[in-house]
């Protein structure tokens, strides 16, 4: 069968985001970092991870073979969702310094997360490839997400490095 439930689930989590962030709005106790970690009821990383436990020990293929589930994907489906939980804990105090775009900063985390999730179980260079952009886009916006003069710098060098790297592989790929 498919079972492309937990990339589906990461990538959905940036709309719900921005629903808690509106929540978030109207109650300023409330901490948004948290509640995506843990609210499974709007989809936080925890449901992610409860379909990527549930997938433990099968071998299967989706969508004619683009994405493989197996014990290496699995792994780092897990290794990849635990990181963005750790980020989400630790960026607690860098995520309250723009109180009015908690909510994007979240949004870019967990499609990073759902980007890296889905280069780990790729089975062809196309799939590869869109993976690797999208969590590549959503990183370059995460590094010049503070409007400084130095990560804006830092966001456009990432931005044409990846660029040119893009360009690179898929001329390799051809």
């Amino acid at each position: 069968g498919d079972h492309p439930r937990e990339e589906c689930l990461a990538s959905g989590e940036r709309v719900l985001t921005a629903y808690l962030d509106s929540e978030h709005a109207r109650d300023p106790r409330r901490i948004l970092g948290v509640e995506v970690a843990l609210r499974s009821e709007d989809s936080g990383l925890a449901l992610p991870l409860a379909f990527t436990i549930s997938l433990w020990g099968e071998n299967d293929r989706a969508f004619g073979g683009l994405l493989i589930v197996d014990q290496f994907s699995i792994f780092f489906k897990f290794l990849f969702i635990g990181v963005a939980l750790v980020v989400v804990f630790a960026s607690q105090d860098a995520a309250s310094q723009f109180k009015r775009f908690q909510g994007e900063f979240y949004a870019l985390l967990l499609l990073a997360t759902s980007g890296l999730m889905l280069l780990a179980s790729t089975g062809e260079l196309i799939t590869i490839f869109l993976a690797l952009e999208l969590s590549t886009l959503a990183s370059i916006a995460l590094v010049a997400f503070f409007k400084t003069d130095r990560s804006v710098e830092a966001g456009v060098k990432f931005l044409v490095l990846s660029g040119i790297s893009s360009a690179m592989m898929l001329y390799g790929m051809a």
